[in-house]
């Protein structure tokens, strides 16, 4: 009899514990005690922060489904740098046994920014730096070796600032993002898409490969109302309407790029270039072409301009900014203000601290070929020296306070 009640006892014991277990779990599901869990875990984090991180609620679900609501961030003087009024987040749970942390879904709304940059860097990274604890080695650190998986994201944002000292970069009372992204340590993949309601839509994509050498390639697209680069800081406010197109490709041994940017008030600049990789100083060559150029937003004359052409240039000395160029400037159709050149080609050579440029300009009205030289950059002490010659140029048609009874000069 004695023996059948400890069995009985042994097979009501494993019953036991699983049922407290079971308790347990269940009392964890509920919001109130995960509440208060979240709340003691992010007291214990703001200790370590100058800013503070606030919440309303939190819920989490055994279906990996994750809700924070009512979620603020402060500065040191209780000024709202960051806000948001809803993060769901869907994940898959059976990932995390295979190093895997897998977001099916993520919705963020409702947020809000108020980005300063300074000399010093910015509000939200200063809210956020943690102190550096003494005796810890950063480079013994060991590298992330958890794959990353985000299928789908979307941010659904409100009144967003993002100022640069006295000067607003951006300011917006509505913006969408969307992305999906994969990181690991041995890639990098993503898709973006940004929207802000007439006034900028931005589209970005890469994909990357991390070995021994990183390749990869990556674009990015750009629609830029006028009214939005008017809130801008100039010279850029003046640029009217733009719109960009950047590619790029990055392999063992070069980064290739090509671009297309326009503005409807300075005109059109298409081209490519490439440089060595790993980038050691600044070498490498490209061409660019551009129409109806007009840099008067960048200068301060408001003469009509209109450059037609194209720039071509090598660069062989990477330890030398200004050594080891050759730069070919051709020019054709070009207006400033009531003059005209029909075709310009002039060719820039720098080596050894010193500098030749010779070239031809046709202005309709007859041609000047240049030809000088700069010996030293350092304006103590240099020497230049240059010869200009010209064929047939009527100067009355080009300067009307010349008498129109001057033969066209050769000389």
């Amino acid at each position: 009899m004695v023996t059948a009640r400890k069995t009985r006892w042994w097979l009501w014991l494993p019953i036991l514990m699983i049922f407290l277990l079971g308790a347990v779990l269940m009392l964890a599901l509920t919001r109130s005690v995960q509440i208060l869990a979240m709340k003691r875990v992010l007291s214990s984090f703001n200790e370590q922060i100058p800013g503070q991180i606030h919440f309303a609620s939190a819920h989490v679900t055994l279906g990996g489904r994750i809700v924070v609501q009512d979620v603020y961030l402060t500065d040191e003087r209780s000024a709202t740098i960051l806000s948001f009024s809803k993060l769901e987040a869907r994940l898959d749970l059976r990932s995390l046994l295979h190093d895997t942390i897998h977001v099916r879904e993520l919705a963020l709304e409702s947020l809000s920014l108020n980005l300063k940059i300074d000399s010093t860097g910015n509000n939200l990274q200063r809210a956020l730096t943690m102190p550096i604890s003494k005796g810890i080695d950063s480079s013994a650190a060991k590298p992330f070796r958890w794959i990353v998986l985000l299928d789908t994201a979307k941010v659904q944002g409100i009144a967003t600032r993002i100022s640069l000292g006295d000067s607003m970069l951006f300011t917006t009372p509505q913006w969408s993002l969307s992305t999906s992204a994969k990181y690991s340590a041995t890639d990098l993949r993503y898709v973006m898409s940004f929207a802000s309601p007439s006034q900028l839509k931005i589209e970005a994509s890469g994909d990357f490969v991390f070995a021994q050498d990183t390749t990869g390639f990556g674009k990015l697209t750009a629609v830029i109302d006028s009214a939005f680069t008017a809130t801008l800081p100039s010279p850029i406010m003046h640029l009217g309407s733009l719109a960009a197109q950047i590619g790029f490709i990055l392999a063992h041994d070069s980064l290739k790029m090509n671009c297309d940017l326009s503005s409807s008030t300075s005109g059109i600049i298409a081209g490519h270039a490439s440089t060595p990789y790993p980038l050691r100083g600044f070498s490498g060559s490209g061409e660019f072409t551009f129409e109806n150029l007009a840099p008067k937003a960048f200068l301060a004359d408001s003469s009509p301009v209109a450059l037609n052409g194209s720039l071509r240039f090598t660069k062989n000395e990477p330890q030398s900014y200004v050594n080891g160029w050759d730069a070919t400037l051709t020019l054709g159709n070009t207006r400033y203000d009531r003059y005209e050149l029909v075709h310009t080609e002039l060719r820039l050579l720098t080596k050894d601290s010193a500098a030749t440029l010779n070239g031809e300009l046709d202005t309709g009205n007859g041609k000047l070929k240049i030809a000088a030289a700069v010996h030293g950059f350092n304006l103590k002490n240099i020497h230049l020296e240059g010869d200009v010659r010209f064929e047939k140029l009527n100067l009355h048609k080009l300067f009307a306070q010349v008498p129109d009874s001057l033969a066209p000069l050769s000389g």
